[in-house]
């Protein structure tokens, strides 16, 4: 994340594959596919320090649209890890 000065752990990524979305839609019987499948591309980023998090969340936010977010630290006591 050299945009902002963070140093970070891991960053990790998926899109979703033609096949998988089509399943997805085929499932749903969806009749407006990217309206209501949301979740083709996937994003995990594990900060070094927790004081990084917001940072971290802001350039996300700054550069995609986020439906939907987890912070996996949040209300996990300090010496918690995974």
């Amino acid at each position: 994340m050299d945009v902002a000065s963070i140093k970070i752990h891991s960053l990790t990524s998926r899109i979703r594959t033609l096949d998988s979305f089509l399943d997805s839609v085929e499932r749903k019987e969806s009749e407006d596919p990217f309206a209501d499948v949301h979740d083709l591309v996937g994003l995990r980023v594990v900060c070094l320090f927790l004081s990084d998090i917001d940072r971290v969340r802001d350039v996300v936010k700054d550069s995609f649209t986020v439906l939907k977010e987890e912070n996996k630290v949040e209300g996990k006591e300090p010496f918690t890890f995974g």
